[in-house]
């Protein structure tokens, strides 16, 4: 199963590699995922029915709110979308709807903005998902001739698989503030740490940077030595190998196609899928 969600890091290629990280029996206890993003590891381990009870969160309020809305009601969502400019043309309304989102931001989760979200999401630029400091949302239009917007089934396949999870939006701290224990399996996929300067590795105004990417590591830690399964992605850096040991973590090198920036081709990019070794 598939995201409905086009999303910058998407996990959608790598669902199997990371089940495998998780072994061969099924989650016995609660699947944790606090850096939530499309949702591509969720969707794709509860296709293969490795996961059933499930706790999800993400600091950008705005995504967990579309998730609630897709899992309490996809026919309003769905309905919705149909109504929204999808053919030759859509690009006329695309900084109207852009700033009719920005401004309900400030106003109480609807289904209405979950329907703008879904649809500034194939609409703008590569999918990307990006705030300014001031929290709007502000990634341009991209350049497409018409929509593919997610088609009903997409969204009910989704409310279904969402049916029995728990949904919250955290700050950036109390994403990685867990209570996990033996039985349960983690994936963390947080904000990466940049290769480079130029790296894009922030989606909200919320700042990750050195000092939370070590507290993550230290907490992420404390879970696998709970009996928390525990796997984590992260770019292949001297700082990532630094903050998780192969005394207690088994780190596995991978390359990874990536793009972003416009006119640039998918380039291979070294990541690392950093596993928790069992006590």
């Amino acid at each position: 199963m598939k995201p409905f969600l086009k999303w910058a890091g998407g996990k959608s290629a790598l669902v199997g590699e990371i089940a495998a990280a998780f072994g061969p029996d099924k989650c016995s206890g609660v699947y944790h995922e606090p850096f939530l993003g499309s949702g591509a590891v969720f969707f794709g381990l509860k296709a293969k029915g490795l996961i059933s009870d499930a706790s999800l969160s993400d600091s950008n309020f705005r995504l967990a709110s579309l998730f609630q809305s897709v899992r309490m009601m996809p026919h309003q969502v769905s309905n919705g979308l149909s109504l929204m400019p999808s053919g030759p043309g859509w690009a006329n309304s695309y900084y109207e709807i852009r700033e009719k989102y920005n401004q309900d931001s400030k106003l109480a989760p609807s289904f209405e903005q979950s329907v703008r979200f879904i649809w500034l999401n194939r609409a703008c630029f590569n999918g990307l998902y990006r705030e300014n400091k001031s929290g709007d949302f502000n990634v341009p239009k991209g350049s497409y001739k018409q929509l593919s917007l997610p088609p009903r089934a997409a969204i009910a396949c989704a409310a279904a698989a969402l049916r029995d999870t728990l949904i919250n939006s955290n700050s950036a701290i109390d994403a990685y503030t867990f209570d996990e224990c033996g039985g349960d399996w983690m994936y963390l996929d947080p904000p990466y740490a940049p290769l480079n300067s130029t790296s894009f590795t922030s989606y909200t105004g919320a700042r990750f940077g050195v000092d939370e990417h070590r507290a993550l590591a230290a907490r992420a830690l404390e879970a696998v030595q709970r009996g928390v399964k525990v796997v984590v992605s992260n770019h292949d850096t001297p700082f990532v190998r630094e903050l998780y040991s192969e005394d207690y973590w088994e780190l596995r090198p991978m390359n990874v196609r990536r793009s972003i920036g416009a006119g640039r081709s998918a380039a291979q990019a070294p990541e690392l899928l950093i596993v928790g070794r069992s006590r």
